[in-house]
C-alpha cells in the first residue's frame, strides 16, 4: 500500500540554489527516483529557502519538471542572521521540515542540495518502506570536488530541464578521480591520514574501488508515523547528522543501513576552490611505520568512545562499505580482514595513560605552534599581553 511521502531540502544563495537545480534535482528526476513514486497525489517536496531563492526557481526548467510529479511546498527561511552560523541556519531549516513531516505522519526524506543521486535510489527506498523499515540510512560523505561537476558537464549529462540518469556504478566511476581532499585525507595508510578525528577510514582495493567505515550516514527515509515522541534537541543544538536519528528510536534494530552500491549510491560534492580544501601534507607521527599505526588506532578508539559518537553511530561504524571500481577486486577479502582486526582492537576506550600519550603524540603530529596557539587563545589574559600581529595570527581576527 502506498504511503504519503515528503522530500525536504534546505538551501539559500545563488551557488547552492544552482547546484541543487542543475545536479541534485536533475538526478532526483531520473526515471527510478521521483517519477517511480507510485502514489504521488499525497506526496510533497518541501523547499525550506528564502523568498528570493524561491522566486528565482519558479522559471527554472527542472523546477517545472518537478511540478509534473510532486507538488512543491515553500517553507520560508528567514534571511541569514549575522550571529548565526551556516550550520545553525541549516539546522533551523531541517527543524522546520521535520516538524511538518512529524505533524503529517508521513515518510520523510532529507535531501542535501550538494548531492547527486544514482537512478533508482528512491525506488529502493520505496521498496524498503513498503517492507516495513522504520528508518533507512545510507552512506553519504563529502566525496567529490568541482572536477566531478565538470566531468558531468563535459560528458553532456547536464541539460536544462532534462533528468540526470546514472547508475550507481557509473556515478562512482565518474566521481572517483575527483575525490575531495577531505575524503582523501582519511585513507588509513596514507602519510597524511587525518588521525585526530577519523570519522571516516578507507582503504583502496584493487580494481579501482575502496572499502570504508564511516560515521557519515544520511537519513534517507524516516517513517514519522511510527515516531511516538519527536525529539528535536539535535536540530536545535547540533546538525541533523548528529544524534537526531538515535534520539528518535527505541532500539538500534529499528534502523536499516543500506550498503548496496547498485541500489543506494549518493555523491556529495563541494567546490574545493571555495570551500573545505585540506592540504595533503605528510604528518610527523602518522607517517612513521610502527608509532604511526599505533597513534592511528589510539585516535580511532578515542573517537569511537567519545560523547560525539552515539551507540547507533558506533554500531554502524563497524559496517564495511564496499565501493566497487571499474574492475573486480582481487584483494577485497584481505582488506576486509585487516579493517575488521583494527575495529576489533578499537572496542575498548582509552586508559588514562593512553589518553595522555595520545595527546602528546597529537601535539607533535599537528604541530607544537598550532597547539600553543589553541592554548593561548583560551586564556584571554595571556592573549591580551601578545603583540597585535601575534593576536591576529592566533585568533584569525582583526583586533
Amino acid at each position: 500500500m502506498a504511503h504519503p511521502w515528503y522530500l525536504g531540502v534546505v538551501f539559500w544563495g545563488t551557488e547552492f540554489r544552482n547546484d541543487f537545480l542543475d545536479f541534485c534535482l536533475s538526478s532526483l528526476l531520473a526515471p527510478g527516483n521521483i517519477p517511480a513514486i507510485t502514489e504521488k497525489a499525497d506526496c510533497r517536496f518541501l523547499f525550506c529557502t528564502t523568498r528570493a531563492d524561491w522566486e528565482a526557481m519558479q522559471n527554472q526548467p527542472s523546477f517545472h519538471l518537478l511540478g509534473q510529479h510532486l507538488q512543491p511546498v515553500w517553507l520560508e527561511l528567514s534571511p541569514v542572521d549575522p550571529q548565526e552560523t551556516k550550520m545553525q541556519m541549516m539546522s533551523r531549516g531541517h527543524r522546520m521540515i521535520a516538524d511538518v513531516m512529524y505533524r503529517r505522519k508521513v515518510w520523510g526524506t532529507y535531501v542535501y542540495p550538494d548531492t547527486v543521486f544514482a537512478d533508482g535510489v528512491l525506488s529502493r527506498l520505496q521498496e524498503l518502506g513498503l517492507q516495513g523499515k522504520k528508518i533507512v540510512l545510507a552512506h553519504c560523505p563529502r566525496f567529490a570536488n568541482q572536477g566531478f561537476l565538470h566531468a558531468l558537464r563535459t560528458a553532456g549529462l547536464i541539460q536544462s530541464g532534462l533528468p540526470l540518469s546514472l547508475s550507481g556504478g557509473r556515478l562512482m566511476t565518474m566521481a572517483m578521480p575527483h575525490m575531495h581532499s577531505e575524503t582523501r585525507s582519511y585513507q588509513w595508510d596514507a602519510p597524511y591520514f587525518r588521525a585526530e578525528f577519523p570519522a571516516l577510514i578507507w582503504w583502496p582495493v584493487s580494481g579501482g574501488g575502496l572499502l570504508c567505515h564511516t560515521t557519515a550516514w544520511a537519513p534517507l527515509l524516516i517513517d514519522y508515523g511510527r515516531i511516538e515522541r519527536h525529539d528535536t534537541w539535535t536540530l536545535e543544538n547540533w546538525t541533523i547528522d548528529g544524534d537526531y536519528v538515535f534520539r528518535n528510536i527505541h532500539s538500534l534494530d529499528e534502523v536499516h543501513a543500506e550498503t548496496d552500491p547498485d541500489a543506494m549510491t549518493l555523491i556529495s560534492f563541494t567546490d574545493e576552490t571555495r570551500h573545505s580544501y585540506l592540504p595533503l601534507l605528510p604528518r610527523p607521527v602518522v607517517r612513521l611505520p610502527g608509532l604511526g599505526t599505533w597513534y592511528r588506532k589510539l585516535c580511532l578508539r578515542n573517537l569511537l568512545h567519545s560523547a560525539e559518537i552515539d551507540p547507533l553511530k558506533r554500531k554502524l561504524f563497524l559496517v564495511p562499505i564496499y565501493v566497487p571500481g571499474e574492475a573486480p577486486s582481487s584483494n577485497l577479502e584481505k582488506i576486509r580482514t585487516e579493517s575488521s582486526q583494527i575495529l576489533n582492537e578499537s572496542s575498548r576506550p582509552l586508559s588514562s595513560m593512553e589518553s595522555r600519550i595520545m595527546y602528546w603524540l597529537r601535539v607533535v603530529n599537528e604541530g607544537i605552534f598550532l597547539h600553543a596557539g589553541f592554548w593561548i587563545a583560551n586564556r584571554p589574559q595571556l592573549l591580551r599581553m601578545m603583540p597585535e600581529p601575534v593576536r591576529e595570527k592566533i585568533t584569525g581576527k582583526n583586533t
